[in-house]
C-alpha cells in the first residue's frame, strides 16, 4: 500500500483516482506535521537540524515527483505559513518567484526557507537547484527578505545548503523573464556530468 502511495504510476488509474492519491499524500504529510507540533505554539526553525526535521516530515510521502515547499518566517524564526510552491511533472518543475514575493508581502515575512525532495533519493544539489536558489536570493534581497536555507530531501534524509556552505553569496541582476517563472528539468542525482538538469531559463 505504501509503495502505491509513493509511486501511484505503478498501477493503472484515472486522473480522478490519481488526484485522490495526491490528496491522501497531503493528508499524511499534514498529519505528520501536526503530530510533531502537538502542544506547541508556532513552530520555530532556529537552525539547520530543526529545519531538516520539519521538512522531512512534510515531504516524507513525496517520492514519485519533485515537490517544492516554502516556509515563510517572522523575525523570531517562527513559521507563519508553509506552502507548496511547485509540484513537478516526471522530469520538470516550474517555480514562480512573483507568487513567492506576493506571499512574503501578504504575510509580512522577514525570511523564507525553501525545501524540495529528490525522488531519486540523492542529496547532492544539482546545478538547477543552485540556480533556483541564486535567483530567489537575488529577488528577495532588495526587499530585505533573506532566503535562510534550502533543504534537500532524499528519502528520510536531508541536507542543508547553508550547512554545507552552498548558499549564494551576494545577488545578481535578474531578468523580467526569470522574475515571472523559473523552469528546469531535473534528474535528482546531483551535479555530475549528464545529470539531466538544464540551467534555469
Amino acid at each position: 500500500v505504501l509503495h502505491v502511495i509513493d509511486h501511484p504510476a505503478v498501477i493503472p488509474m484515472t486522473d480522478e483516482q490519481y488526484g485522490k492519491i495526491l490528496e491522501l499524500k497531503g493528508f499524511l504529510n499534514a498529519y505528520q506535521t501536526l503530530r510533531r507540533s502537538e502542544g506547541q505554539g508556532k513552530k520555530e526553525l532556529t537552525g539547520p537540524d530543526c529545519a531538516k526535521g520539519y521538512f522531512i516530515s512534510q515531504l516524507a510521502y513525496y517520492r514519485e515527483r519533485e515537490s517544492i515547499l516554502c516556509a515563510f518566517l517572522n523575525a523570531k524564526m517562527e513559521v507563519l505559513a508553509c506552502e507548496q510552491v511547485s509540484q513537478g511533472t516526471v522530469d520538470c518543475s516550474c517555480i514562480f518567484p512573483r507568487e513567492i514575493v506576493k506571499r512574503v508581502i501578504q504575510l509580512d515575512a522577514t525570511g523564507i526557507l525553501l525545501a524540495h525532495n529528490h525522488p531519486g533519493n540523492s542529496l547532492a544539489p544539482s546545478r538547477a537547484d543552485l540556480a533556483m536558489t541564486q535567483l530567489l536570493c537575488s529577488i528577495l534581497d532588495p526587499l530585505g527578505v533573506k532566503l535562510l536555507d534550502h533543504i534537500i530531501i532524499g528519502g528520510d534524509q536531508a541536507i542543508s545548503m547553508s550547512e554545507i556552505r552552498m548558499l549564494p553569496e551576494g545577488r545578481r541582476k535578474v531578468s523580467q523573464k526569470e522574475y515571472d517563472s523559473f523552469t528546469f528539468r531535473y534528474a535528482s542525482e546531483g551535479m555530475g556530468e549528464g545529470d539531466g538538469h538544464d540551467e534555469g531559463r
